[in-house]
């Protein structure tokens, strides 16, 4: 990924969202609920959406923190 600190994490991202919608549909998941810190990271949030919503039903936290409390 070079030198770009950016580039990295964005090819990482878009590597986990990847690996997550290669294992839902390997184990037949159509429903997919996300906790954790991580999930604060808004730019992972828009992958997971942008590339996962049109084939299973996403679950984020609304009421309660991800974060890992």
């Amino acid at each position: 990924c070079g030198n770009d600190p950016a580039v990295c994490a964005g090819r990482w991202l878009r590597t986990l969202v990847e690996v997550v919608r290669q294992l839902a549909e390997h184990h037949g998941f159509r429903h997919i609920a996300f906790s954790g810190g991580v999930f604060q990271n808004a730019l992972l949030l828009d992958l997971l959406s942008l590339h996962l919503k049109n084939h299973f039903s996403l679950y984020f936290h609304k009421q309660l923190s991800p974060n890992d409390e």
